[in-house]
């Protein structure tokens, strides 16, 4: 292997951290000297230690990656760079020339909206790479909007302005010289006329650029506010739901389906919905369908204006004595649900809005808090809000602010805020303005509790989710100073986790029958794969248990699989007795699988004993779980393993196992390549610390004379206490992404360092017989077994002769023949006798 196609460790070799300056002085150097598989390795590394922070890491793997070919891998950064920070400029830079049509253009949008805006230079190269000269920028305030043009040469620009009253035409002078001589502008107000809430401009001239397409008339100044005569009475009260609509077709049917069906019959119900000039001609169809039977009244916008100014031409319609609900296309109503937040709100005079649980809803997301979970079904959402409903009843949490996806607000609140702030253009934050400035009104923002509605999410924005909400997340900050403490402390005290844990043991008692599976630790993701997949059950149908001490004794922490039901459980555990709820969650199981049990208390023992019967069975993950108490292993005869590899020292050692799942897939092959420069040490989140071993080969390796044979590549997080000559730390890898990793590398021996996972690896197999050196400890010998490529090492063996094994095995891989093996051998002898 040459060179030029192997990474060079040598940068980051004996330094267990570098500081990010350091290791940026590194990247930029392999840069100049043309070294881009060194550019990648240094700033993957300062990538993996930075904690995803900073954008720029992943600039600039991918332009490391982009001149070694990986374009797929290449965008995946620049992708992760733009949510880490969508206004970044070299970010967006970087994708303007490279990414797809849709996401450049995206990229140069977003770089014209960030606070540090490039130089008017700049701007014109990247109307460059879109194939464009001109720019005509677009800002707002209360009295007007203002058209600004920058190019290369004098030009005039000719726009078309449209609002939901008229079309008119605007001319635009390009002709003042910029400030840097090479370009030119031109600068022109124009008042707002009449009632318009927003202005869309376009162009005839496919040279020009516009941003936005559509200004925003801001209302952010005062809410305007009715008089106290025109306050709601007791008399003909309604509800007014208020739907805008743009985007996914299937979310917006199955939306009103389910709006239709669960209407409250006790009141006058209105339903409008705003088409926000949606693009899909069916969305569009089934409007007009839903109207024309009057089962909807239909509003259509002329141009997009986005979701506040939107539903702000249907709040035009209320009447003085409706609520209002608020709701997204993308929703689930199930039954009930309305007529119950109704209620809520009208059973105490200071609730302003009212907001329900979600699987989607921010701050009122359930089961997993504060981020999204599977929807699920209609009839998932329909039982999941009933069992809210036993659960929890008319309870109420005061938050912060009210979630706009379904947010009922009173007609109390709407005499005095009768319309949303428009000053966040698209979406986003104005629900929580609307929210924050209800409160200074002296009203309140409540949870319901026991009312559940299913939001499938924010597909309508889908990438654009990001930049809106950071840019928006500013403008909110500087009207409501005091919001960023009052989220803050919501989150950290979460007064919902508790009445979230009510509705998961509802749950839980009528659950159908699931897989339990029962573990000392937290299972990581390829154990929860496979356990899922090899016994054919469904994500949804697998609950783990964890094992965990506390003060009054041992808990189990219940959650479900990949962020279904539960998340919020724990339940006590007791020599003498067990909590209902846990006798209750192993006797609801279909089945129990126990992972690696000799880490168990005899609590938990005598739980399974008394509960699980002989639905309980062993999942044995690695070759120690051969020493079993007795209680365990005459009790459950049925034990599984994950891997072929285990699969076959169980049978050595005379313990029947089965095999489930299919770990083969879990395991790619790298690209087969070869270089003796290097060993890369491979760990397991759940193994044994492998520093010692490591330190000891790096100080062996010291002691040799002339230059050091190889250096060592830990794929892991730096945890020793001090840095070791000859030693490099990769930062934190998951196991998927290796493969391509070691290509890009340059593929080595690799040592599969741990004594009791170490076996059980079916890498060791594949990776072998793909023609890369392994080496591994084996419970099953006493003594090395070594064919050349691969060296099985005692598992017992101590790590100095361990260190003295590997040595000698680099040396044969490096000169299989000759004099200069043979040296480098002695001198590894020598290095382990002391002499």
């Amino acid at each position: 292997m040459s060179a030029s196609s192997r990474a060079s460790f040598s940068g980051i070799s004996g330094q267990a951290t570098l500081a990010p300056a350091d290791l940026l002085a590194l990247v930029r150097d392999a840069f100049r000297r043309a070294d881009y598989r060194t550019a990648w390795l240094l700033s993957d590394k300062l990538a993996r230690s930075g904690g995803g922070a900073d954008p720029l890491p992943f600039v600039l793997r991918a332009s490391a990656l982009a001149r070694l070919g990986r374009a797929e891998l290449s965008q995946r950064d620049l992708e992760r760079a733009a949510f880490i920070d969508p206004f970044d400029r070299l970010t967006n830079d970087a994708i303007v020339a490279s990414g797809e049509p849709a996401q450049r253009n995206k990229a140069f949008r977003r770089s014209i909206d960030a606070a540090d805006r490039a130089p008017p230079g700049a701007v014109l190269n990247g109307l460059a790479r879109l194939g464009k000269s001109i720019l005509v920028r677009c800002d707002a305030d209360d009295s007007g909007f203002s058209i600004s043009g920058l190019s290369h040469h004098p030009v005039s620009v000719s726009l078309i302005g449209r609002s939901e009253q008229a079309e008119f035409a605007l001319e635009l002078q390009v002709d003042e010289p910029a400030h840097d001589q090479h370009s030119f502008s031109g600068v022109q107000h124009v008042p707002w006329r009449g009632e318009q809430a927003a202005v869309s401009l376009s162009c005839g001239n496919d040279l020009v650029f516009v941003h936005p397409p559509t200004v925003h008339r801001p209302n952010t100044a005062t809410f305007r506010t009715r008089p106290s005569d025109a306050a709601p009475g007791p008399s003909d009260p309604g509800l007014l739901v208020v739907v805008p609509v743009y985007d996914d077709f299937e979310a917006t049917r199955a939306c009103f389906e389910s709006l239709l069906a669960n209407l409250p019959v006790a009141d006058p119900v209105r339903i409008i919905a705003v088409d926000d000039t949606t693009p899909d001609r069916r969305i569009a169809d089934l409007l007009d369908d839903l109207a024309g039977s009057g089962r909807i009244e239909l509003i259509r916008n002329v141009i997009n204006l986005g979701f506040a100014a939107s539903v702000n031409r249907a709040l035009d319609a209320r009447r003085a004595s409706e609520d209002v609900l608020l709701l997204n296309a993308d929703t689930i109503v199930p039954p009930r649900a309305i007529a119950r937040l109704r209620d809520i709100a009208e059973a105490n005079a200071r609730i302003g809005t009212v907001t329900p649980l979600s699987n989607n809803g921010e701050d009122t997301s359930v089961p997993c808090r504060f981020r999204s979970s599977p929807l699920g079904s209609n009839a998932d959402v329909a039982r999941l809000n009933e069992l809210a409903w036993q659960a929890n009843r008319r309870a109420t949490i005061t938050m912060p602010n009210g979630v706009g996806f379904c947010m009922l607000i009173s007609a109390r609140l709407l005499a005095h805020q009768p319309e949303l702030p428009t000053a966040f253009g698209r979406g986003y934050f104005e629900d929580v303005a609307y929210c924050l400035a209800a409160q200074r009104l002296g009203f309140d923002n409540v949870c319901a509790a026991g009312v559940y509605v299913g939001h499938s999410g924010s597909r309508s924005f889908l990438d654009d989710k990001r930049s809106l909400v950071r840019r928006n997340l500013d403008r909110l900050k500087q009207q409501f100073p005091d919001y960023e403490a009052a989220t803050d402390r919501f989150f950290r005290t979460d007064p919902l986790a508790r009445f979230a844990a009510r509705l998961e043991e509802a749950w839980l008692r009528q659950r159908s029958p699931f897989t339990l599976v029962l573990s000392s630790a937290e299972p990581d993701r390829q154990i929860t794969a496979l356990v899922t997949a090899g016994l054919g059950r469904a994500a949804a149908d697998v609950v783990f248990a964890r094992l965990e001490a506390s003060a009054d004794g041992p808990l189990l922490s219940i959650r479900g699989a990949d962020r279904h039901m539960p998340q919020n459980l724990a339940v006590p555990i007791a020599s003498d007795h067990a909590d209902p709820l846990a006798r209750l969650l192993f006797e609801r199981a279909a089945s129990t699988l126990v992972i690696d049990p000799h880490r168990l208390p005899p609590v938990a023992m005598e739980l399974i004993r008394r509960t699980a019967g002989d639905k309980a069975a062993l999942f044995l993950s690695h070759a120690s779980d051969t020493t079993l108490p007795a209680a365990w292993a005459d009790r459950f005869s049925r034990r599984y393993v994950t891997t072929g590899r285990l699969a076959a020292h169980f049978q050595r050692i005379g313990v029947d196992v089965a095999l489930i799942g299919d770990p083969s897939r879990h395991a790619p092959a790298p690209r087969r390549v070869a270089r003796t420069d290097m060993l890369y040490v491979l760990t397991e989140p759940a193994g044994e610390p492998v520093e010692n071993l490591v330190r000891t080969i790096g100080g062996r390796l010291a002691a040799m004379t002339g230059a050091a044979p190889f250096t060592i590549a830990v794929l892991a997080e730096p945890r020793p206490e001090r840095a070791d000559q000859h030693v490099a730390w990769s930062g934190p890898m998951e196991r998927a992404e290796l493969p391509d990793w070691l290509a890009l590398a340059g593929q080595g021996p690799c040592l599969f360092a741990s004594r009791r996972y170490g076996v059980s690896d079916e890498r060791i197999d594949l990776w072998s017989a793909a023609g890369i050196p392994v080496a591994y400890f084996d419970p099953d010998i006493e003594q090395l077994g070594n064919d050349g490529s691969r060296l099985a090492l005692p598992a017992g063996m101590t790590d100095g002769d361990a260190a003295a094994a590997l040595i000698r095995w680099m040396a044969g891989l490096a000169h299989p023949t000759g004099a200069l093996g043979l040296v480098r051998r002695q001198q590894a002898d020598r290095v382990e006798n002391g002499v």
